[in-house]
């Protein structure tokens, strides 16, 4: 049974062994851009990484489409997060170091007070400017371009984008992985992965090796999930792949990929695993956190008799569901994998917060 339904079994160690040794390492779009999202050590650090992954990158044509269409905005977000940040120290440091009514500072906490806003109020503004600079002259987006020049895959004819574009279209009506969690994108854009995963496929048969695939897009169009538990990616993605190459591929999120360095030969530091482990764990609460607001919205809204009542699709409401959300706010974040095989499979299992 193993054979005919790989993706419902955990693969062995063998198996691990032999894509960390032969396969292709393919780099999603949101990995591209994550390098603008989180520290410039750990960006340096990526960068450092994908420089001695050397020729075992590949990026396929639509993924670097998106990273050039979507960068400024993505750097837009992130300045927009430093002018937030001032605001809010801003506001802070007019209630404390008011003089004229409570909460009232001693004159030394209020000269150490002082120092400390002004710090990070600079601070802030300096690295502002630094990425407002990104946008004429880019050291990071450069940096890749050299190391990536050679390694772009070939776009599809515009009869073959047609063609997967019908299948799409089919495929999303059974929720067929990947891609139907996009069907709410405009036009064409909602079929992006899976020309990333057609793109995939063709390589793994022109160079005849498996793939490791690298990606933070943790919805369940590319992951298997159940009760809130992701467990490696979805079985109708490694059938399809195997039926199609002959070959094996395997999906991992960002840190869990670099979970296994040792495997790659590289070194990372823990400091980087902790960052990406933290930023994947803001945007779960922050994600699940959107979805109560609006659904608490539509529910208040008919309870009203308002004429306005958004719906919530099913897609929303599973996710709901699955992350396990009390009054409080409190959601399941991602716990880091314990044993070396859930290092290996990139295994991922969502814990509640709350104490049992």
């Amino acid at each position: 049974m193993k054979t005919k339904f790989p993706g419902f079994y955990h693969p062995d160690r063998a198996f691990f062994d032999a894509l960390f040794r032969d396969a292709i390492i393919v780099l999603d779009t949101n990995i591209l851009l994550d390098l603008y999202r989180v520290s410039p050590k750990t960006s340096k650090e990526l960068i450092e990484i994908i420089k001695k992954l050397g020729a075992r990158i590949w990026i396929p044509y639509q993924v670097a489409l998106e990273y050039h269409r979507d960068l400024f905005n993505v750097v837009e977000g992130q300045i927009n997060k430093y002018k937030d940040a001032t605001a809010a120290i801003e506001s802070i440091r007019k209630t404390f170091l008011e003089k004229r009514s409570h909460p009232f500072l001693p004159d030394d906490l209020h000269s150490s007070a002082t120092k400390i806003f002004d710090e990070l109020l600079n601070f802030f503004e300096t690295q502002k400017n630094e990425l407002e600079g990104i946008i004429m002259e880019n050291s990071v987006k450069d940096e890749l371009c050299q190391l990536l020049n050679s390694k772009i895959g070939d776009s599809f004819k515009t009869e073959e984008l047609s063609s997967i574009y019908k299948e799409g279209e089919e495929r999303f009506s059974i929720h067929m992985p990947p891609g139907f969690m996009d069907n709410k994108k405009p036009g064409n854009e909602k079929y992006g992965d899976l020309v990333v995963w057609k793109e995939i496929l063709r390589k793994s048969k022109e160079a005849t090796k498996p793939v490791l695939f690298v990606t933070d897009d943790t919805k369940e169009d590319w992951f298997m999930e159940f009760r809130g538990k992701t467990y490696g990616p979805h079985p109708h993605l490694m059938k399809e792949f195997k039926d199609v190459t002959g070959h094996d591929i395997y999906i991992y999120t960002l840190e869990r990929f670099l979970a296994n360095s040792e495997k790659l030969k590289i070194q990372v530091t823990e400091t980087t695993l902790d960052e990406l482990k933290a930023r994947k764990e803001a945007e779960v609460t922050e994600s699940v956190s959107g979805q109560i607001s609006l659904y608490e919205e539509c529910q208040s809204e008919s309870s009203t008799g308002a004429t306005f009542a958004p719906t919530i699709d099913e897609q929303l409401m599973s996710n709901l569901a699955k992350r396990v959300v009390n009054r409080r706010g409190q959601v399941r974040v991602t716990k880091p994998a314990e044993t070396d095989d859930d290092v290996d499979s990139g295994y991922i299992e969502d814990e509640d917060t709350n104490n049992r």
